[in-house]
């Protein structure tokens, strides 16, 4: 059924693009949240090979779905031969037929997925919340606080990446989505990059002396030490970890809500993120 539902559609979008000669993207950047996908803007943004609109999360297909297609083509229209994409972290969490729906737009659109251990992307969310949005110092925050945001169905959805893999796989081909993860951006960001590059179909073979890739360009889980403003407000922090920075409590709490998760990523999905459980 969704198979024919698609083909139906496809048809139907693909008349109507060429009638009105829309640009759509050659890839997306879909998240996840609090993962590296700033980090990854700005890498992508100096490629030569690439286009992107001068601004991370258009989120057009989630928040910005009143505005027309037109509008969503029109911040492509200049990308003459290079490959365009735009990146909007929100994207995972759209619904089965959401995804339908931007598949029958860009059935050939390259996917990149970047995912987090979800105790370390749970508790940067929440130091972002708590802390970093209310001007307040960890010290000031009582534990009720941190457990009631944690054991909120809506923020616990943004680390069900299971779920987010679910929905993205029933609908489109798995080469069409590559998974990377946030470690590598930490220790081998190079590598990583250069497998999202032959994920897009650009060339490798670029002046590395341009790419901001050693930088871990996040918002700050900790205290905050900017040693470079790129514009658009975006920082670099000097930090690379949030450990240092979490409680035991909370880490052995968020670990218990999570475990479960992170296996079925694993032997589900034949992730590597063993690495996940240690320590």
């Amino acid at each position: 059924m969704l198979s024919k539902r698609l083909n139906q559609l496809h048809r139907r979008f693909e008349r109507w693009m060429y009638a009105n000669r829309l640009s759509l993207p050659d890839f997306l950047g879909i998240g996840a949240q609090k993962c590296g996908t700033t980090w990854l803007y700005e890498n992508l943004l100096v490629h030569p090979e690439l286009y992107l609109p001068d601004y991370k999360e258009i989120e057009y297909f989630d928040k910005n779905f009143d505005k027309s297609l037109r509008w969503y083509g029109a911040l492509f229209a200049t990308a003459g031969k290079k490959k365009k994409g735009e990146i909007s972290p929100s994207y995972c969490y759209l619904s089965k037929e959401q995804i339908l729906f931007l598949r029958t737009l860009m059935p050939e659109i390259r996917l990149i997925l970047i995912l987090r251990n979800p105790v370390e992307r749970s508790w940067s969310h929440a130091m972002h919340r708590l802390v970093t949005s209310t001007g307040r110092q960890l010290e000031e925050i009582e534990d009720l606080e941190f457990y009631t945001l944690f054991e909120k169905k809506s923020f616990q959805k943004q680390g069900d990446y299971p779920t987010m893999l679910e929905n993205w796989l029933e609908v489109f081909p798995r080469e069409q989505l590559f998974v990377g993860l946030f470690e590598d951006i930490v220790h081998y960001p190079q590598r990583l990059l250069r497998q999202v590059f032959a994920h897009i179909g650009v060339s490798a073979e670029v002046d590395w002396s341009a790419f901001p890739f050693q930088d871990v360009i996040v918002p700050p889980t900790g205290p905050d030490i900017a040693t470079h403003d790129f514009g658009r407000g975006v920082r670099l922090a000097t930090h690379r970890r949030t450990d240092t920075f979490m409680p035991a409590k909370y880490r052995r709490f968020l670990t218990d809500l999570y475990l479960s998760d992170i296996k079925v990523l694993g032997d589900r999905y034949e992730l590597p993120v063993e690495q996940w459980l240690e320590g």
